[in-house]
């Protein structure tokens, strides 16, 4: 991995586990939406993120199992009319 990936890529240890912090354009990617998007979603509570600093404008860090939890809850479902 180059440093680069390395410096993109927030690592935190919290209790023996690693969580992988990704950036907004990295999480917009995955998810496929826009920034704005990405941001709506960080305000109405549905994906959680963190501030990467003490400042407005510090930018955020969003947790990867966040974004799994996201795209889970919002899969689709079969069609309606159809047996599950």
């Amino acid at each position: 991995m180059s440093l680069m990936s390395c410096l993109k890529l927030l690592t935190l240890t919290h209790m023996g586990a690693t969580d992988i912090y990704l950036t907004a354009s990295e999480a917009c990617g995955r998810l496929r939406v826009s920034r704005e998007t990405l941001r709506r979603l960080i305000a109405s509570g549905e994906i959680e993120a963190y501030k990467a600093g003490p400042y407005l404008t510090s930018p955020y860090r969003i947790p990867e199992g966040a974004i799994a939890d996201y795209l889970g809850r919002h899969r689709a479902g079969p069609a309606a009319g159809e047996a599950a």
